[in-house]
């Protein structure tokens, strides 16, 4: 047995795992199965984890079990099931058999582990088991990619036969456990169909305040800066937006012109949007055409062009550079404090920003989305938003199309019912595109 810490400086919780399964004998003879138990997943993690077990070891079987309501994670329950529908047929491109089990064990199932186990004559044999904190993640997991960054996680990595067959025991009774994603739409309860009416939504801000956060440099004013921020000619020439304590400034404003950017159509927020305490929730079956017409639409692609050629590396090296200049004649003008990574930050922040396309369109909208910040064990915070939005719909004389179907989902215990008809969704993109009766 041995215990691994991973931090961002060591080996990652899947190195130790996979450097683990040295100790089976016969590995490159004998088949073996994957067993992975986690709380949360990121297929992306699973994908490259089965990856690497594969390039150790030949591997005929992995089943993947993990918490029910991670089905409403960032998505939709049909398109979790999409999700792992494409892993599966990944897998069976390699002769590996790739099953899941979405687990309700009444509470939050927190577990997590995974195990390697031989194959010998159809029965299991030897194994490595890992018990520990991380999820099948990429943060969980160690695995730096698409800006991940690794955990600090604890793990319990053993080859010994009785905590071999303790995790398959414990496996077992979970299993017990295993619903189907089909089940996810229905009531079954009230909390937990509360909670998933949420989760399948997402929450909206108006971004027009607060653009230039995702675009700008913030500076911290000294008390000399603060004085001088209504008299001097060059923090006004520089283009700083101030407030009492900051001044923030965008240095893409020579080269992107962000006035471009499209609001969505007052009918959109008034019959697809419900208010709540976090913002205006949309569900995610109306919010998902809303990208659909966006990425078709030609002024995007303008915007999404000029963003990326004024943020390649070359140009925006040269525009980290002029940035640094202006920085050091502030602080030597005793204008801001000092911070020598304040620069170097921004640009991190730029170049993330300009491969993630989704985020780049709502900017293009003036809108963020985000999802719901709470997870199935904040029954309060849970319960709050749940009345926010149900009262935001009774104060209301008229019922809204979005209203309507989140009353209906409500009364007949069905999240299937917040689809659109094709009607609809023919309408909303319309309606999106500027052709159709915005007054409704």
């Amino acid at each position: 047995m041995s215990i691994h810490l991973q931090t961002s400086r060591s080996n990652s919780l899947r190195s130790a795992f996979i450097d683990a399964l040295d100790v089976l004998k016969y590995k490159n003879q004998r088949r073996h199965k994957l067993l992975i138990l986690s709380c949360y997943i990121d297929f992306d993690a699973i994908e490259r984890l089965i990856r690497s077990v594969r390039e150790k070891l030949p591997l005929s079987e992995v089943h993947l079990a993990f918490e029910f309501m991670e089905a409403f994670r960032s998505r939709l329950p049909n398109e979790t099931e999409a999700h792992l529908e494409r892993v599966r047929l990944q897998c069976k491109k390699q002769d590996i058999d790739f099953q899941w089990s979405p687990l309700r064990a009444g509470a939050l199932m927190h577990a997590k582990g995974y195990a390697v186990i031989q194959v010998v004559n159809g029965d299991e044999a030897q194994g490595v088991v890992c018990i520990g904190s991380g999820n099948a993640t990429l943060p969980g997991l160690g695995i730096a990619a698409n800006g991940a960054r690794a955990n600090v996680e604890l793990a319990c990595i053993s080859s010994d036969e009785e905590d071999v067959s303790g995790f398959r025991s414990a496996w077992d009774h979970l299993m017990g456990s295993s619903r189907s994603l089909e089940d996810a739409s229905r009531r079954e309860d009230d909390y937990a169909f509360s909670y998933a009416l949420l989760a399948s939504g997402i929450f909206l801000h108006d971004w027009q305040a607060t653009l230039r956060s995702h675009v700008g440099i913030s500076y911290m004013l000294t008390p000399e800066g603060r004085k001088a921020i209504s008299v001097d000619e060059e923090l006004r020439r520089l283009g700083f937006d101030v407030d009492t304590a900051s001044m923030n400034r965008n240095p893409l404003r020579e080269t992107v012109d962000f006035s471009s950017a499209r609001a969505l159509p007052p009918a959109f927020a008034k019959q697809y949007t419900v208010d709540t305490l976090l913002g205006r929730w949309c569900p995610r079956t109306v919010w998902s055409v809303v990208g659909e017409v966006v990425e078709r639409d030609e002024e995007f692609k303008g915007f999404l062009e000029r963003f990326r050629v004024a943020t390649q590396p070359d140009a925006l090296s040269r525009i980290a550079i002029e940035e640094e200049a202006i920085a050091s004649r502030l602080v030597s003008r005793n204008f801001v404090t000092e911070s020598p990574e304040r620069v170097g930050r921004w640009k991190e922040k730029i170049e993330t920003l300009r491969d993630n396309e989704d985020k780049l369109w709502r900017l293009f909208l003036k809108y963020d989305s985000f999802d719901m910040p709470y997870d199935y064990q904040s029954r309060d915070d849970v319960m709050d938003l749940h009345g926010s939005l149900f009262d935001s719909i009774s104060m209301k004389e008229r019922r809204s199309l979005v209203s309507a179907k989140v009353l209906d989902a409500e009364e007949q215990g069905d999240l299937s019912l917040l689809s659109l008809s094709d009607d609809e969704y023919e309408r909303l993109t319309k309606i999106l595109q500027g052709q159709g009766d915005s007054s409704s």
